[in-house]
């Protein structure tokens, strides 16, 4: 998850700190790029939405 927040950090989005924990600001992130992608937007990292980024 810290990989996950700091790749989403580097992308330009606001995570917050980054800490392990899918919180509000690594959720919207995430579903922010699941939208760029063409995802469905729920927020959850799964091992589609990592390989894709």
């Amino acid at each position: 998850m810290k990989a996950l927040q700091a790749k989403l950090q580097a992308m330009g989005h606001d995570v917050g700190k980054i800490d392990g924990i899918l919180g509000s600001g690594t959720r919207a992130a995430l579903q922010k790029e699941q939208l760029r992608l063409g995802m469905p937007a729920d927020g959850w990292a799964t091992q589609a939405v990592l390989s894709a980024l």
